[in-house]
């Protein structure tokens, strides 16, 4: 048992072969779903005029701000580092 789960659920988690979200998404069976489904919900905003633009927009997270990254560490120049093992210690060490 992995975690509660047993079965095909179990060996699904433990597949150590393949991506196990690669196989959930390759799945065949999930586009014949949400093929359907994704163009229902867009039909269901279009449909709602500009009561579904604004709905839309609080779903997808418009309220939150742009995405983007001001101040964060892919925005600052990073250390550069040299790493090995040694005699069982690790060594870090700074590039000029």
């Amino acid at each position: 048992m992995l975690l509660g789960y047993t079965g095909s659920a179990a060996r699904l988690l433990m597949d150590g072969n393949r991506n196990t979200l690669t196989r959930v998404v390759d799945n065949p069976a999930i586009d014949r779903v949400a093929e359907p489904l994704s163009k229902a919900v867009r039909d269901a905003y279009g449909a709602a005029g500009p009561a579904g633009r604004q709905a839309k927009n609080a779903l997808h997270g418009v309220w939150l701000g742009h995405g983007r990254v001001i101040n964060g560490p892919a925005t600052q120049n990073q250390p550069v580092l040299d790493v090995r093992e040694r005699d069982g210690q690790i060594e870090v060490r700074g590039r000029a």
